[in-house]
C-alpha cells in the first residue's frame, strides 16, 4: 500500500505553494507527502520540534532545513498525518510587528489551528474508511462515501487503492485457473506414473508387477463365484538366437509382435496378460465354457507359428512353448503355487521338443503338494 501512495501521480502540493500534506506511518516512513517537500516514498522522515520559537503557541517543526508551522492527527492503524504550512512570511512579519499587532496574532493563530483541526479531520475520516476498505476481505471495490471526498489528494489515494484491488481479484482469479489447471495435470501425471509401475514400456503389456497386482483380484472374484481359471507361462522358442543373429531391434519388434497376438487371443473381460520376463510371459484367463479351457491356447501356438517378421529384408518366424494350469483355487491357494506349477508344464513342454502345449489340472492345494512332489 505505501508503494501505491507513494507513486509519482500522487505527490501533489496545495495550490497555494506554502501548505503541504505529509502522511507516514508508524515507523516514520513516507507514506504520502506533497512533492514540494522532496522526500522520496518510504524514506524515513525525521520530524523535529523547532528551536528558538518566538511564537510558542503554535506548533512548529522542522523538516529538511525549513521551518513550517504544523498540525498533525493519528489514526487507528498508526498512520500520522501532518498538515504544515511554511512560516517564513508569516514569521517574518510576526517577528517585526509582534508588539503593535499581539491581539490580531493571537486571533490569527486561534484561525490557524482551528483550520490545521479542520484540515487534518478531513484527511483522517476518510483514511480510516480507506483502511477498513482494505482490511475487509469481502470488499470488492474500495471508494470513499460522497461527503468524505472533500479532498482531491484523498480521492486520488482511494482511486489508486481501487485499482490495486481490482489489480489483486484478477491476480487471484488467474491463480485460481492456474492451480486448478496444474491439479489436473498432475493428476495425469499421476496416473501415467502408475501405468508405468505396473506396465512394460516395450510391450504395452503389463509387467510382473502389475500382473501380481490384478491377478490377486481376479482370483478374489474367482473364489468368491466359484469359478476356474487357467494360469499359463509363455516362452520364446530359442529367442536368444534371434537377438544373435538379427540384433536386439529385431528380438523387440517380435517382442512387439508376440504382445499384440496374446492381446488380440486373450482379450475377453477379466483376461490378463504380462510380460513378466526377457521373452517370457503370463496370462490369467477365465475358464468360459469350462470344456474350452485350453482352446485359445491351441490357437495361440498356431497364429505365432504363422507370424512373419521382416527385418532388413530377411523373414523371422517364431514358435512359443506354453505351460498352462486349470484350477478352481481354494482359499488357500496363492497366485504364486499357480504360477510355480504352471512354469514347471512350460518346461516339460520345452523338454519335449518346444512348439507345443502342456496342461496341468489343479482342483486343490494338496494336488499342487502332489505334483511338487513328483517333479522332485
Amino acid at each position: 500500500m505505501t508503494q501505491l501512495l507513494g507513486c509519482p501521480k500522487l505527490n501533489l502540493a496545495v495550490a497555494n505553494g506554502r501548505d503541504f500534506m505529509l502522511i507516514v506511518d508508524g515507523t516514520a516512513r513516507r507514506i504520502h507527502a506533497s512533492e514540494a517537500l522532496g522526500i522520496a516514498p518510504l524514506e524515513a522522515v525525521q520530524v523535529t520540534p523547532a528551536v528558538n520559537q518566538r511564537l510558542v503557541d503554535i506548533k512548529q517543526i522542522e523538516l529538511g532545513n525549513r521551518r513550517y508551522f504544523v498540525a498533525d492527527a493519528s489514526t487507528s492503524q498508526g498512520w500520522t498525518v501532518y498538515a504544515l504550512t511554511r512560516t517564513q512570511v508569516l514569521a517574518q512579519t510576526i517577528e517585526q510587528f509582534v508588539i503593535s499587532f499581539g491581539l490580531a496574532l493571537v486571533m490569527l493563530i486561534a484561525l490557524g489551528g482551528w483550520i490545521a483541526r479542520a484540515f487534518a479531520s478531513s484527511i483522517t475520516r476518510p483514511l480510516a474508511t480507506l483502511s477498513r476498505q482494505i482490511l475487509d476481505p469481502d470488499a470488492v471495490r474500495i471508494e470513499l462515501p460522497k461527503d468524505q471526498r472533500r479532498s482531491p489528494e484523498i480521492v486520488r489515494v482511494s482511486e489508486t487503492l481501487d485499482q490495486a484491488r481490482q489489480l489483486s481479484l484478477r491476480f487471484q482469479d488467474e491463480l485460481e485457473k492456474e492451480v486448478a489447471a496444474k491439479t489436473v495435470e498432475l493428476r495425469d501425471l499421476n496416473r501415467k506414473l502408475g501405468q508405468l509401475a505396473i506396465g512394460d514400456p516395450l510391450t504395452g503389456l503389463l509387467n510382473r508387477r502389475g500382473f501380481w497386482i490384478k491377478a490377486g483380484g481376479v482370483l478374489d472374484v474367482v473364489r468368491r463365484e466359484s469359478l476356474e481359471v487357467v494360469v499359463a507361462m509363455i516362452d520364446i522358442d530359442h529367442f536368444k538366437s534371434v537377438n544373435d543373429e538379427f540384433g536386439h531391434a529385431a528380438g523387440d519388434e517380435c517382442l512387439r509382435r508376440i504382445a499384440e497376438q496374446l492381446r488380440a487371443t486373450f482379450r475377453r473381460r477379466g483376461d490378463l496378460v504380462a510380460r513378466v520376463g526377457g521373452e517370457e510371459f503370463a496370462v490369467l484367463s477365465v475358464i468360459d465354457p469350462p470344456d474350452q479351457r485350453y482352446t485359445c491356447f491351441e490357437q495361440l501356438l498356431g497364429d505365432v507359428e504363422g507370424l512373419v517378421v521382416h527385418h532388413e529384408g530377411r523373414e523371422l518366424r517364431m514358435t512359443v512353448s506354453i505351460g498352462a494350469v486349470a484350477s478352481s483355487p481354494p482359499a488357500e491357494t496363492e497366485l504364486d503355487e499357480l504360477i510355480k506349477a504352471s512354469d514347471r508344464a512350460l518346461y516339460a513342454s520345452k523338454n519335449a521338443g518346444r512348439n507345443r502345449l502342456t496342461t496341468v489340472e489343479l482342483a486343490s492345494s494338496e494336488q499342487i503338494e502332489s505334483d511338487q512332489g513328483s517333479s522332485e
